[in-house]
């Protein structure tokens, strides 16, 4: 058990967690250890510690505990978290509304953040009324409020990214079903996932170049510091600490900073990893450009081992856009490939051409993805579930075809199927005096 006492109640025999203040301030090399002399203590009396946490499971208890100021924690010059007591407005457009909550969220998160540079703890009731605006205006309308997280310029990426992958993790919660009190705690999760960032260089973080060896061991720490820096802060959910420091693990066990993999990975910390790596995605930084949303979808569904997969599915779903040329079956029982959307759309369409239900190819027709669509994706499929063969020339060829792809053709795609054979069109003989020049021959699409 964590508990915070004064630093005149420390003794010898006690298990330092944490110290209450900047932790660039820190008197000791280790940020954690037993007190086994009192010049320790007088150590940190000298660096004007005045509060410390001690892990009373690793070490021994104080007999008795000192009361503590109830603002004892707070540094009186460190900057104010501007809290968001008045209702949301009910009139305005969605867009409108959207605006109003990124910017107030903006402004607390921008004093959370600047407190916790400054080596102040994080408490839940800073961030709360946060997650409440944005699970309201995700409730409300989610594509504005999504829409405009992805507008951000550098001076508050840091910000706007954390309320970006909260709004996302909510969204992902919500569609899998999750309690309100625990979409409540995961929305949490992703507006405190990357606090780590803090103690990090803004030259390393905004680095256009590939980063050295030694940055890049700078930058794989902050999961770590993150998740020590809000362990620390009264009323944060165990899962906000859990995605702190396992968003960057990867599926197939390559990530950081514990090398987890598959289900070892919590459910919660696997959403964060897609909700941060598509909201990076889809920003435009310093050194790179933005990607449409079809297009980071595209991209993260090509990462192979990097993503839970059938996660990466649901989390398309709750998003309602879907990597080009994906195989889909739908809740009609059609097997569909996606299409990016038309110019000047914004949702997918999804190609169908196979009816499972009477197994049989259909001529392929086109129809647009959204939520009350009889025809919606359900599931990635795989190709040799289905006895296809050579799933890259079908897809290519329903892809440049669309409604006017030829039945035969798509029919020998189907395993036991004879090879798909194209007739070309003749080249231009050259005039000769002697024998026939060799006749063209048929080009094999298989």
């Amino acid at each position: 058990m964590k508990m915070k006492i004064a630093i005149d109640d420390l003794s010898v025999g006690m298990y330092l967690h944490s110290i209450e203040g900047s932790w660039f301030a820190h008197p000791f090399w280790r940020r954690r250890f037993l007190v086994t002399e009192e010049a320790e203590i007088e150590t940190l009396r000298a660096a004007d510690i005045r509060e410390v946490y001690i892990d009373c499971s690793k070490g021994r208890a104080p007999e008795t505990r000192r009361k503590l100021p109830a603002a004892s924690s707070r540094d009186p010059q460190a900057p104010t978290i501007a809290r968001m007591p008045t209702p949301m407005p009910s009139s305005g457009s969605p867009r409108e509304r959207a605006e109003l909550v990124l910017n107030r969220s903006k402004t607390v998160m921008r004093a959370v953040f600047d407190r916790s540079r400054l080596g102040q703890i994080v408490h839940a009731t800073d961030v709360d009324s946060v997650v409440d605006e944005i699970t309201e205006s995700m409730d409300s309308n989610q594509k504005a409020l999504t829409g405009l997280l992805r507008l951000k310029n550098k001076d508050e990426y840091t910000y706007v990214h954390s309320i970006a992958v909260c709004a996302l993790m909510i969204g992902l919660a919500r569609h899998i079903g999750e309690s309100e009190q625990r979409v409540r705690e995961i929305g949490m999760a992703g507006l405190l996932h990357d606090i780590g960032k803090l103690t990090i260089s803004q030259e390393i973080l905004n680095k256009p170049g590939r980063l050295s060896e030694d940055e890049f061991r700078q930058v794989i720490k902050h999961a770590e510091r993150g998740a020590d820096i809000i362990s620390q802060g009264e009323g944060i959910p165990d899962v906000a600490i859990e995605v702190c420091r396992h968003h960057h693990e990867k599926f197939d066990g390559t990530g950081y900073p514990d090398r987890l993999a598959g289900t070892e990975i919590s459910l919660e910390s696997r959403m964060a990893a897609l909700c941060d790596v598509y909201d990076a995605l889809t920003s435009e930084r310093a050194y790179k450009a933005a990607a449409s949303p079809v297009e980071a979808l595209t991209i993260m569904h090509g990462l192979t081992g990097h993503f839970d997969p059938k996660l990466l599915f649901t989390f398309c779903q709750s998003l309602g856009i879907f990597p080009t040329g994906l195989l889909c079956r739908t809740n009609s029982n059609f097997l569909g490939l996606i299409v990016s959307p038309r110019a000047r759309e914004t949702l997918c369409r999804l190609r169908l051409f196979y009816d499972l239900s009477r197994d049989q190819i259909v001529t392929p027709r086109d129809v647009v993805i959204a939520g009350s669509n009889l025809d919606r994706p359900i599931e990635e499929a795989q190709p040799s579930d289905y006895d296809i063969y050579d799933w890259d020339r079908l897809s290519d060829y329903l892809l440049d075809r669309g409604d006017a792809a030829d039945r035969a053709i798509l029919k020998r795609y189907w395993r036991g199927a004879e090879p798909v054979v194209e007739a070309a069109e003749p080249a231009e003989q050259p005039v000769a005096s002697g024998p026939a020049a060799s006749t063209w021959q048929p080009v094999s699409l298989s």
